[in-house]
């Protein structure tokens, strides 16, 4: 559990740069993308919360459940929430890596709305592809 509100990271980035500066203009010449400074932050103080860790990365397929409870009842994009925290996971090598091998289904994730307490829970379960095929027959036939 992460007891912070959590934080989206797209449709925050800002353009940073470094080397020399254009005379004209004052851009730098080598300008690149990052995070804006509030999702670093989330990310670096969500990193603490995240013990025990694995000894190795898990690289086998998973179901992560995300149960996010916002301080606000402001419009956030769940799939941007969920990506900061598989980003978080893969940092903090929780994860291996967040594509598709590894990350099979995110079923029951939520963000929710909770002002007193805002929170990020994460639970991580081994992924079982009979569990696919079941709920496939269930909708082909239910």
């Amino acid at each position: 559990m992460i007891p912070l509100d959590p934080k989206p990271k797209k449709n925050t980035h800002r353009i940073a740069g470094c080397g020399k500066r254009c005379p004209v203009c004052g851009k730098y010449a080598k300008q690149f993308v990052r995070n804006a400074d509030k999702t670093t932050e989330y990310a670096f103080k969500a990193a603490h919360y995240l013990h025990p860790k694995p000894k190795a990365p898990i690289d086998r397929p998973v179901q992560l459940v995300y149960k996010l409870y916002t301080e606000t009842k402001h419009r956030k994009d769940d799939l941007n929430l969920y990506e900061s925290l598989d980003d978080i996971l893969v940092k903090e090598k929780i994860l291996k890596d967040d594509d598709r091998k590894t990350i099979r289904s995110r079923d029951g994730s939520r963000v929710l709305y909770d002002k007193e307490n805002p929170r990020a829970e994460i639970y991580i379960y081994d992924y079982r592809e009979e569990d696919d095929h079941e709920l496939r027959k269930e909708n082909v036939h239910g």
